[in-house]
């Protein structure tokens, strides 16, 4: 799937995968989900533990293990967020699962008790809508809960398919969403209430940028680049970074156009330095 479905941990390696099948009866293709955790021996990687059967007629869209812990996210009409408990290597167990509209497609952890979901929102038919920013509660893994919310309709970012496009800035709890979407940045109407409509000619770029706190996930802004003519559209942002120095902190973004500096309280542009 991605770099995060794999992880090592003292000493074992624990992997998850989606497994396709072929109905005997009807041909039809059939899929689940599973957990496998390996150890070497001597020269072979013999599987010691698994925990199988996620996600029936799914497949995965996000994995990400912190410690002892897994966090599997699968999805065709609905998002189930499971936990898996790996403390025991060799009878790992689904302690949890959060069903809920969507789902994400990057997991990023935000400390030991919550995690960043970055993903589509979804109708109850799975038909997706738009970008969406979760915060889940996973301190009671029996029990996982998302606490927050923030969606945009008719945008996606490309944090779900690489997670580099993504930042998230501890110190000031500071996330920074690139995004590609329908609507302009600036409408009269707010971007993410703005009403659905055909799509433009041309996709609007940007990033979103947002703050958490505890149990919240606040609008701080948005932020584009200017549209270089030597491409004629204006150009997505693919990265982000924070910098420091003395006491002041600066957001930089990355484009095919250029590089731009924004003040990450005011997003007021610092500087603009074109390719």
């Amino acid at each position: 799937i991605n770099q995060y479905a794999m992880s090592e941990w003292d000493g074992r390696l624990r992997v998850a995968t989606t497994i396709e099948t072929v109905d005997g009866g009807s041909g039809a293709p059939q899929s689940h989900s599973g957990v496998y955790v390996l150890e070497t021996r001597g020269d072979r990687l013999v599987q010691v533990g698994a925990v199988d059967g996620l996600g029936k007629g799914e497949h995965i869209y996000a994995v990400r293990f912190v410690g002892p812990v897994g966090y599997v996210v699968t999805f065709r009409q609905t998002d189930p967020l499971y936990t898996v408990d790996l403390r025991d290597p060799t009878a790992p167990v689904v302690r949890g699962e959060l069903k809920i509209p969507g789902y994400s497609a990057y997991l990023h952890p935000v400390d030991e008790t919550r995690l960043i979901g970055i993903g589509q929102d979804a109708t109850d038919t799975g038909q997706v809508r738009g970008t969406q920013v979760s915060l889940f509660d996973v301190s009671n893994l029996d029990a996982p809960a998302r606490i927050a919310q923030y969606t945009l309709s008719g945008s996606y970012s490309e944090a779900e398919a690489d997670p580099h496009a993504f930042l998230y800035w501890p110190a000031d709890g500071l996330l920074v969403v690139p995004l590609q979407s329908r609507y302009g940045f600036g409408d009269p109407v707010p971007f993410r209430d703005a009403p659905d409509r055909a799509f433009a000619p041309r996709m609007a770029a940007g990033a979103l940028i947002l703050r958490l706190t505890d149990d919240q996930i606040v609008e701080v802004g948005f932020i584009s680049h200017p549209p270089a003519v030597k491409f004629g559209y204006q150009p997505p942002i693919r990265r982000s970074l924070i910098t420091t120095a003395g006491n002041g902190t600066t957001l930089w973004t990355v484009s095919d156009g250029g590089l731009m500096a924004t003040d990450p309280t005011t997003l007021a542009r610092l500087a603009w330095i074109a390719w």
